[in-house]
């Protein structure tokens, strides 16, 4: 009788990791989101770029948030690229460029998010900027939400 329990807790357990890990979304595996950041001139030039890791074509849209402001005030400027493409097998596409002026005072938030054609996150990708001395460096300090600035 024992013995029965125990596969039945073996069962049990084996059932619920397998239906974790199917409902668990890891991103970047199929389609891998990227940005890339270039300074020149002062000025911050941010590439968004779509990777295809499957043999497959993929229909997909993205969308790309670069967010500036003020550390010490609370305004904001947020410049939101959006588009449709194909991305053949094992291809890569640069998506989307700009380029956004950076003092020393600002916090500078980037963000890629690339969805398929039934609006499954794919792939993402995010770079933070928030350094005390200045935003030369490529350097990316990443903050708690709960942690004060």
């Amino acid at each position: 009788m024992r013995n029965w329990n125990t596969y039945k807790q073996i069962l049990f357990l084996l059932v619920f990791t397998l239906s974790a890990h199917c409902i668990a979304q890891i991103y970047n595996t199929e389609v891998e989101a990227k940005i890339l950041i270039a300074t020149e001139s002062g000025r911050k030039i941010i590439k968004a770029s779509a990777l295809n890791k499957t043999p497959l074509n993929h229909s997909l849209r993205y969308e790309l948030f670069v967010i500036k402001g003020a550390k010490n005030s609370m305004n904001k400027s947020r410049n939101t690229q959006k588009g449709r493409f194909v991305l053949p097998p094992s291809e890569q596409k640069q998506l989307a460029t700009t380029t956004i002026n950076v003092t020393s005072n600002d916090r500078l938030i980037v963000l890629l998010l690339i969805y398929n054609a039934e609006d499954v996150l794919l792939g993402k990708d995010q770079i933070v900027f928030h350094r005390e001395e200045n935003l030369d460096s490529d350097k990316v300090i990443l903050r708690k939400t709960n942690e004060k600035a």
